[in-house]
């Protein structure tokens, strides 16, 4: 069951990174501004806020998709998909910060 937990975990944090990634780096990697906000918004917080919270707030108040993960791993797949499938699969796959996947409808 840890094992589990763990996998879980690393997997959710592959989808936070990718969204941050996304959000605040995909256009310019070198940008003091984003660096700034990560700094800013999550590092210089340390334990002292709820980590939903930090992660709320680097995302500009949004929240976490795994859309930017499945572009990371999957861009061929993801480029197959006609905007509608895309909807489909990224709500099925959606991550809600209390850890419980997105259901499909």
């Amino acid at each position: 069951m840890q094992r589990l937990t763990l996998q879980h975990a690393c997997l959710y944090a592959k989808v936070f990174a990718a969204h941050i990634w996304q959000a605040l780096f995909a256009r310019e990697p070198l940008s003091r501004a984003a660096g700034e906000k990560l700094r800013r918004c999550m590092l210089a917080r340390g334990g002292a806020r709820a980590p939903a919270d930090m992660l709320r707030d680097v995302l500009g108040g949004e929240e976490p998709s795994a859309e930017a993960f499945l572009r990371e791993v999957a861009p061929a797949l993801v480029g197959a998909m006609d905007e509608a499938t895309l909807a489909r699969v990224t709500e099925a796959l959606r991550v809600r910060l209390d850890g419980s996947p997105g259901t499909p409808e």
